[in-house]
């Protein structure tokens, strides 16, 4: 608790001579602290400053403003007041939160919470890899390509967060155990063959549950191969135990190769090789505004997997 106190007495010390941009005003317990940041007219402070201030486990409120992406190198909290809170590009001029511990010195954020922010123009929006229990939620996403973009995860949580014009809104690779639940998906952004709004490439006990995904439209005619599908599930080494329930999918745009609710796709069973898409579970989701509803590939995939009520 004195060095709570400490801080305290600097913090107001400052604000007085300076109207600071950061401020200490009370303590959680021995060790955490909240801290206050606001974007104030004259002061080139940014989220950074807070997140390198801070003790793990503390909480950042982040005040109405436009801010520069950050790199989270410890488990905090990060609070926005919603829309009026904005992220742009930050780290490497391309992403707006960053949570990778090989990037940030070894330092993990493991834990760490994100909520009520809004991501504007981010090539990745929140970049997450190599990092467990990472919760987002309540936050807004209008970015250049990717909104959540995970490598190597595990217990992400994504939860009622509102996504807009992406390439892919969620993105996974190699997650474990991730939570994907309750967000609203809209629009899309052609930026390669295939859009998907949510995109798990090799996950395992993954839950997607109760989202709503929307496009309708045309084929943009940049590739002449365009593929659309609100929720794709891909296996080059495994994807298993997974489930796809409950979600409300209107994907409809006629005239692309292929336009699905929901697509599956096993590299390996595709040429002749070992099932490894397997032991999944598709069931009550509703599909019947997308032009097509379950799109499997290969077929024999109906044999490993529970695909039921769609």
């Amino acid at each position: 608790m004195k060095k709570t106190r400490m801080k305290l007495t600097v913090i107001l010390i400052t604000m007085i001579f300076t109207v600071s941009w950061m401020a200490v005003v009370s303590s959680l317990d021995e060790d955490t602290t909240i801290i206050y940041v606001e974007d104030i007219p004259g002061y080139d402070y940014e989220i950074q400053d807070a997140i390198n201030a801070a003790n793990p486990y503390d909480t950042i409120y982040v005040m109405g403003g436009t801010y520069k992406g950050a790199m989270i190198n410890k488990p905090l909290t990060l609070i926005g007041t919603g829309p009026n809170t904005i992220i742009l590009a930050g780290p490497l001029g391309m992403m707006g939160f960053i949570m990778w511990p090989l990037y940030v010195g070894g330092i993990s954020p493991d834990g760490t919470t994100i909520t009520q922010f809004n991501f504007q123009n981010c090539y990745f929006s929140i970049y997450v890899r190599d990092v467990n229990d990472i919760t987002i939620t309540h936050c807004d996403f209008y970015p250049d390509k990717y909104g959540i973009y995970g490598i190597n995860t595990n217990g992400i949580n994504a939860h009622h967060n509102t996504f807009k014009d992406s390439f892919n809104a969620i993105y996974s690779y190699l997650g474990t155990n991730w939570n994907i639940k309750q967000n609203n998906i809209e629009g899309c952004k052609v930026l390669g063959h295939a859009v998907n709004s949510i995109y798990l490439i090799d996950n395992s006990g993954t839950q997607v549950k109760q989202n709503t995904i929307k496009y309708r439209g045309s084929a943009t005619g940049i590739y002449d191969d365009e593929m659309y599908f609100g929720i794709f599930l891909s296996a080059n080494i495994v994807s298993e135990n997974n489930q796809i329930m409950n979600n409300n999918i209107e994907i409809y745009v006629p005239d692309a190769k292929y336009s699905a609710g929901i697509g599956f796709y096993d590299f390996s069973a595709k040429y002749g090789g070992p099932i490894i898409l397997k032991n999944n579970i598709i069931m009550n989701n509703d599909v019947s505004k997308s032009y097509e509803g379950v799109r499997i590939d290969p077929i024999l995939l109906y044999e490993v997997n529970i695909i039921m009520n769609n």
